[in-house]
């Protein structure tokens, strides 16, 4: 590893070689060491365009140790380093005892030297609120050295994400984030040629960031690109730095304003995402829908809402409830599950939020769907389960939706008997306990249509006949009635 360092000195610069180290160390979740790598990266070399990306990462970082997660992994690894501390301590007496050479005693008192440095680093570094706040002060400063500079606007970006998604506070995420449109709205009208901050020529292959935001591979789908560290990503170096970074402030913005129940300011910014990014543009005229279309299809129609329903909506009374709920929603809608798992979890974690049993019930659906999609089956059955007859969840309004999806796949195969069986009790148990739902209908129809399927002519029509009294106006009538004139003809020719 030293003698890759070096080589890379050599070849790309001190300086390349100092921040690629530093952004492996943020990119494989190391915050602490890379908390102080790009401290000392700042402190090394001043005035360069790794400086500046070094006090952007610092910022950001610091909104990752407010991250009650992250903390928890800030005291393991703190402990961790005193751990190697003893025991190196307990190698270098034994080395000395031995009488084994000065140049192995060395080596383990300057093990020991920085690892006291790095534990008392670590014990002094912020985390939960403390380190919000001072990504704030960070922040300021920063803006203030160069309002149109790089990376300021990416950082105000990251303090207002870390009060919307983390601390859960409207109001000043919403005014760091409108700080942050501004930043990028007003920087797209400069010209402003940034000389100093200029990549070195000599490093200018290895740090050249994706061309593209999206990629097609080779089964056609479109992708995200991926940054890779020592990738150097700005407004300078990178043409879709700024619609990157400037289209998740208009997101949220109108997720503010949505979960406010304004829909004219939410519809407002979420139209601006087709400005910010035309890729938006390209995508509706696919078969896909862009997050920019089905928003605002939302919008249109089922207001208030993306993955729940009105009735589930309803309990999730206040607007700050519904924001950090839609903040977690809106990944389903992007379908990025890995990260609609995350935020769910954390919801089910924050009891100010799951206040309620209906509440908790919701995010446990939701959680169990975006692991149902990621193939992780067992445990979103584990927590379908809770949702059966007398069960933590039973009779919420997301009862009722679970269930039915939960028959709907037992009954998918007749041969499997016993998961059949407790499919069609499952419709039951919904006709009976939730009979005013829209899924009674459904139930009910399809019980008769899995006897049906089956060529269970008498059950089937007493199915058809109890559906035809029960759901006069269900919207299933007329393909029951139908059905109903097939099974008297089959029970005629019999």
């Amino acid at each position: 590893a030293i003698a890759q360092h070096l080589l890379e000195e050599e070849c790309f610069g001190a300086d390349w070689a100092a921040y690629r180290n530093a952004q492996r160390l943020h990119f494989d979740g190391k915050f602490l060491d890379a908390y102080f790598a790009y401290l000392e990266l700042r402190q090394e070399f001043k005035e360069t365009v790794y400086a500046e990306a070094a006090t952007c990462y610092l910022i950001e970082i610091l909104t990752k140790l407010a991250d009650e997660d992250n903390v928890v992994n800030q005291k393991k690894r703190v402990e961790e380093a005193k751990k190697e501390l003893v025991e190196t301590k307990e190698r270098l007496a034994l080395s000395l005892r031995l009488g084994e050479s000065q140049q192995i005693a060395n080596t383990y008192q300057t093990r020991i030297k920085k690892l006291e440095r790095k534990i008392t680093l670590w014990q002094n570094t912020p985390a939960g609120v403390a380190a919000l706040e001072k990504a704030e002060r960070e922040t300021l400063t920063f803006f203030d050295t160069d309002k149109n500079g790089l990376y300021r606007g990416e950082a105000m970006l990251n303090v207002g994400l870390c009060y919307l998604e983390v601390f859960y506070e409207i109001e000043k995420g919403e005014e760091w984030l409108t700080k942050a449109d501004k930043w990028f709205d007003d920087v797209r009208k400069l010209d402003v040629i940034l000389e100093k901050f200029q990549v070195p020529d000599k490093a200018r292959g290895v740090s050249q960031a994706p061309k593209t935001e999206r990629f097609t591979d080779e089964f056609n789908n479109v992708k995200m690109s991926q940054l890779q560290s020592g990738q150097v990503f700005n407004r300078r170096e990178c043409s879709w730095y700024l619609s990157a970074k400037q289209k998740s402030a208009v997101l949220m913005l109108g997720l503010i304003a949505y979960a406010k129940k304004d829909y004219e300011t939410a519809k407002t910014q979420w139209e601006r995402l087709y400005e910010v990014d035309e890729y938006f543009k390209k995508a509706d005229g696919g078969q896909w829908w862009s997050t920019a279309k089905r928003l605002l299809w939302d919008i249109e129609n089922t207001p208030g809402c993306f993955f729940a329903t009105k009735e589930e909506m309803t309990v999730f009374s206040d607007a700050r409830s519904r924001f950090v709920l839609l903040v977690a929603e809106v990944e389903l809608e992007q379908q990025d599950y890995p990260a609609a798992e995350k935020k769910f979890r954390r919801l089910l974690r924050a009891k100010a939020i799951c206040s309620s049993r209906e509440r908790s019930a919701y995010c446990t659906f939701a959680l169990a769907t975006a692991l149902k999609m990621q193939f992780k089956t067992e445990e979103a059955v584990k927590l379908f389960e809770q949702f059966a007859p007398n069960k933590p969840f039973d009779k919420t309004p997301t009862a009722p939706r679970v269930l039915i999806q939960w028959a709907n796949q037992l009954t998918q195969n007749p041969e499997r008997k016993e998961d059949y069986q407790r499919g069609l009790k499952m419709y039951a148990y919904i006709v009976q306990c939730y009979s005013k739902t829209e899924y009674a209908d459904q139930s009910q129809f399809s019980i008769a249509m899995s006897f049906y399927a089956e060529n269970k002519l008498v059950p089937a029509k007493e199915a058809l006949n109890l559906y035809l009294k029960k759901f006069p106006k269900g919207k299933f009538v007329e393909v029951a009635k139908e059905l109903l004139k097939g099974v008297d003809g089959k029970s005629a020719k019999e």
